[in-house]
């Protein structure tokens, strides 16, 4: 039985809630692109957590970092280009605490 790491959490919950903010734009705005990149960026995270749910954990964080920083680019540009606060500013907020948590995770692996 292999028993997931504390680590493995948040990269699971990050890309649980990326992955259901990109099928509710959709389903309220018909946004492809925001159902497309909530699966591209969730489905990163959820890698990032498999990965280190099998002991892959420097691999792992390197994703989840990886992931994180495209949702802090993608966030700024919407914001840049509707400059509207919603969703823009919480994706921005959530990819920096990811970012920053994957990048020291990370660094502590290597």
């Amino acid at each position: 039985k292999i028993e997931m790491g504390g680590s493995a959490h948040s990269s699971y919950a990050v890309g649980a809630v990326v992955i259901a903010g990109g099928a509710f734009a959709y389903v309220k705005k018909k946004s492809l692109p925001s159902l497309f990149g909530g699966l591209v960026v969730g489905g990163a995270m959820l890698i990032a957590g498999g990965l280190i749910s099998s002991g892959s954990n420097f691999n792992g964080h390197v994703v989840g970092a990886s992931g994180s920083a495209l949702l802090v680019g993608v966030g700024m540009s919407r914001y840049l280009k509707t400059t509207k606060m919603m969703p823009a500013l919480p994706m921005v907020a959530l990819g920096i605490i990811s970012s920053g948590y994957h990048l020291q995770k990370a660094y502590e692996w290597a």
